[in-house]
């Protein structure tokens, strides 16, 4: 499956998702899921397999970049997995990231996941943007709450993440002048 997205650091969160988040009254939050991820193999820098337990659905995916110049292209292979299965591949070791992704309504019929990060990486957010053709991911205007498009930085790639803490990954984002975010 092609898959086109664009990844950015979020700047701030849209009052009305905090608003939603805090009284558990959601209209504009179409989704709220964690979601455990365990990239393979360990000992690679940027490893391209991961499992994933999104809510209670489990499967192992792999992506390849289409481009060498452009990483918002990808062929993203997924298999799905029963409990059973998905319990068998995680007890191999992987390097874990652990977040609550929001599917969240921007503009009608306009949605983003705002990856909310959990354990080593808190205080990180991203949101990324999934197109249906290239003509769409080129023409996109980020909302005014995103920060910087990060999609082509290999540096802040999800695989490289996985494992790593807030501090590690703090020279990378720094450059960005990034400030950490608090869902409170």
């Amino acid at each position: 499956m092609l898959e086109l997205e664009l990844t950015f650091l979020l700047k701030s969160f849209p009052p009305a998702f905090v608003e939603e988040v805090q009284t558990g009254n959601y209209q504009n939050i179409k989704s709220q899921k964690e979601i455990l991820d365990y990239y393979f193999p360990r000992s690679l820098d940027h490893p391209r397999i991961r499992l994933r337990k999104n809510g209670e659905t489990f499967e192992l995916t792999k992506k390849l970049a289409l481009s060498t110049t452009d990483a918002s292209i990808q062929e993203e292979q997924t298999l799905v997995l029963t409990a059973e299965e998905y319990q068998f591949f995680a007890q191999l070791e992987g390097k874990k990231i652990h977040k609550t992704r929001y599917r969240y309504e921007y503009l009608p019929g306009e949605f983003a996941e705002i990856d909310v990060f959990q354990s080593a990486l808190s205080w990180l957010v991203l949101v990324d943007f999934e197109f249906q053709d290239l003509a769409q991911k080129d023409n996109f205007s980020k909302p005014e709450r995103c920060w910087w498009d990060i999609t082509q930085d290999a540096t802040i790639a999800w695989g490289i993440l996985a494992g790593k803490s807030y501090q590690d990954i703090l020279p990378l984002i720094q450059r960005y002048d990034y400030t950490p975010l608090f869902l409170t």
